[in-house]
């Protein structure tokens, strides 16, 4: 282990038990009275400098989000997933709230549990197909009437090998239910080489973040004239190969 990881693993331990706790105690409460993005961006942010995290985009995630929600157009945020770094690196380049589809272990975190209450993040129970169904069912709803962005891993858990995996269909689900959808696909390349492994070394470097083009759920319906089941099954296969390209193209450097 290099000097460099030694350091970056030794700052994210300090980080995550000197700040986490009370900055997820603070924006529980925020939560509450009112914006509490801040708070929350902050902390992540600083959680990716303690990782040594060399963030390459261009914006684009922010600008396309912020265009896609001003008519309160409801989006739904589909990305790769390899390393906890992804939610975080999301969250701030989002420049905007963004609503989690989590699993239901975290809630019952003492730290974090609270904050994703608070926050309106969405359990579902990945044991329970009926459930996690429902959960999804309910968030759609939510998301067509209020609006605003809902950010889901479509392969279901993380990558161990940092490649690419099928996606599920719960995104697309969820997708096909809500009124005036947009999915929105998006790759991160490099994280698996900073924080592949739950409990490993923090491997400082740079992540790539691409950002493709919205599929319009409603255009596509009426374009292919499918609806239900073979329209789920459309909106996965096109926003899979979406997102697979974004990632085969990025950078080398920024290979797991």
């Amino acid at each position: 282990m290099d000097l460099a990881t030694v350091k970056a693993t030794l700052r994210v331990l300090g980080y995550t038990t000197a700040v986490t706790p009370g900055a997820f105690a603070r924006i529980t409460r925020l939560a509450s009275q009112g914006p509490w993005y801040p708070e929350a961006d902050a902390w992540a942010r600083g959680f990716l400098a303690a990782a040594g995290v060399e963030l390459r985009h261009d914006g684009r995630l922010g600008d396309t989000l912020r265009d896609l929600t001003r008519d309160k157009r409801p989006v739904i945020l589909c990305a790769t997933h390899s390393s906890y770094l992804d939610s975080l690196v999301l969250f701030t380049e989002a420049r905007m709230p963004l609503r989690f589809i989590a699993k239901e272990e975290l809630f019952r975190s003492p730290v974090l549990g609270p904050a994703l209450k608070a926050t309106g993040m969405v359990s579902i129970n990945r044991a329970r197909a009926r459930g996690a169904y429902e959960a999804l069912q309910r968030a759609a709803r939510d998301l067509g009437r209020d609006g605003g962005v809902v950010a889901i891993f479509p392969e279901g858990t993380r990558s161990r090998d940092g490649k690419v995996h099928p996606f599920k269909k719960g995104a697309f689900v969820m997708g096909a239910a809500c009124e005036g959808c947009a999915l929105l696909p998006a790759a991160l390349r490099g994280t698996f080489r900073v924080w592949g492994d739950t409990f490993g070394a923090i491997r400082p470097g740079p992540v790539e973040l691409r950002v493709g083009d919205a599929l319009l759920v409603e255009e596509e319906s009426k374009r292919t004239g499918l609806t239900d089941l073979a329209l789920v099954e459309h909106l996965r296969s096109r926003t899979e190969g979406a997102v697979r390209a974004l990632f085969s193209e990025g950078s080398q450097a920024t290979s797991g």
